[in-house]
């Protein structure tokens, strides 16, 4: 096997896929490492097997919004049918991901990588040189060091449980623990959430976040703000005790621990590279370069501030790419930002975010919206539709919009590209979309 290398990728997961084959379609010689299961953490145990899982969820929501008004019952979700269907579809996901980098002239290494010198890495005793390296190792979830931690587990456990028992414990209030109490609590299970503080998916507008709350205890779902995790005891085999350090005690049949992730850095002797790292991972300058200026980090393995999610991911990766075939030289700028959340109803949002709009209110105004009545939420019997226009002062420009909806992520992407026309009020008034559609309905925004 080939040991020299124009580019070492260190980790397969979207980001560094994305550039290894950016780079290989020039031409470069490239190779990338990975110890774990190709692809890394999205399609193998994150997003893609959830939207599975999802699909079926939001089909039982949609049939409950028509109770009484076109169904007389609501079919019942059969847990092992619907995972054997999600295993079929990522059964073969890796071992295609791996087949694919082959064929298009990719040197694949399998094992853990660790730096022998600032250009060289070594895996299984094998020395690989790369003129230029990429870090892109992922993260992993946070462990909490409680008494009874040994009985935690965490989101891929949920993706890949073969049953769902009655009662089900999630430590951590963000995006994947909404996600994994969206599908538990509509599946019927009754659903604890831990937070050690008040917030709740903090990047957000918290009254929005606090109407989906309050969408979830309608649907059985117990909140438990303000309480930090003690310790967990294990009473038999499928039960539980969980104390709080504030006193609260509650039996449950499992516990997921949702309360952050790390990065996969601290195993691969970057000091002997001459790369500085911390808790959040690889410290990368504006270039996403390291320390090491021929090591560049990206996604969820650097110190960026950028939200650790598969597009900004894959935004890096592309970019990094750019850097490396001199394509670009600028330092990285990221587009207009957006993101939402597997719940249902969903939330999401793009551009100027309330929280920021907040906080400069000489800036900007904010515009409410109750949406229930349009009639593409109103056919559904949608129980909630709302949004929250941002809205420059100066020139009356739409700068930012936020969503709770089921239909939350269609209509933030739908904004998110009228943002980057940068349309005024005006603008939006007088253009003519198709009908009927969601779209069709934002000329009553204003």
């Amino acid at each position: 096997m080939k040991n020299y290398f124009d580019v070492l990728v260190i980790g397969s997961g979207i980001a560094g896929l994305t550039t290894a084959k950016r780079l290989r379609e020039k031409n470069l010689s490239v190779a990338i490492i990975e110890f774990y299961q190709w692809g890394g953490t999205t399609p193998n145990h994150g997003s893609t097997p959830k939207k599975y899982l999802l699909s079926a969820v939001e089909t039982k929501q949609a049939v409950e919004g028509h109770l009484g008004k076109g169904f007389d019952t609501v079919p019942e979700i059969n847990w092992q049918q619907l995972m054997a269907f999600k295993n079929k579809q990522i059964a073969d996901t890796s071992k295609v991901i791996q087949q694919d980098l082959a064929e298009r002239g990719i040197t694949t290494i399998y094992g853990g990588a660790k730096f022998k010198d600032a250009t060289t890495v070594t895996v299984d005793g094998v020395d690989y040189h790369g003129e230029k390296i990429i870090l892109a190792t992922g993260a992993r979830p946070r462990e909490l060091e409680i008494e009874g931690k040994e009985y935690l587990q965490y989101s891929s456990h949920f993706l890949n449980a073969e049953s769902l028992p009655s009662s089900i414990t999630i430590i951590g209030a963000g995006i994947i623990a909404f996600a994994i109490t969206n599908i538990a609590s509509v599946i019927g299970d009754q659903v604890h959430v831990l937070q050690h503080n008040h917030r709740a998916l903090a990047a957000f507008d918290q009254e929005l976040v606090g109407d989906l709350i309050d969408q979830l205890r309608q649907r059985g779902v117990d909140y438990h703000f303000d309480n930090t995790i003690k310790k967990v005891e294990k009473l038999k085999d499928d039960l539980f005790k969980v104390t709080t350090e504030e006193g609260l005690t509650f039996e449950t049949n499992v516990i997921y621990c949702v309360a952050g992730r790390i990065p996969n850095v601290e195993n691969l002797a970057l000091e002997k590279a001459g790369i500085t790292y911390g808790p959040h991972g690889v410290a990368v300058n504006e270039y996403l370069q390291s320390t090491n200026p021929n090591v560049y980090a990206i996604g969820d393995s650097n110190d960026s501030t950028a939200p650790k999610l598969t597009n900004y991911a894959e935004f890096q990766g592309n970019y990094v790419a750019d850097l490396i075939l001199s394509e670009k030289i600028q330092p990285i700028e990221y587009p207009i930002a957006s993101m939402s959340v597997f719940s249902n109803p969903k939330i999401a949002q793009t551009g100027v975010f309330v929280n920021d709009a907040l906080k400069e209110p000489n800036i900007y105004s904010i515009e409410e919206i109750d949406m229930h009545h349009w009639l593409n939420y109103h056919r559904s019997n949608e129980p909630i539709a709302k949004a929250k226009i941002v809205i420059r002062k100066a020139d009356q420009q739409i700068v930012g919009v936020t969503s709770l909806s089921n239909e939350a992520d269609l209509f933030i992407n739908y904004f998110t590209l009228l943002l980057k026309m940068k349309m005024t009020k005006q603008e939006l008034r007088e253009t003519i979309l198709a009908y009927p559609s969601l779209a069709s309905d934002f000329s009553k925004i204003f």
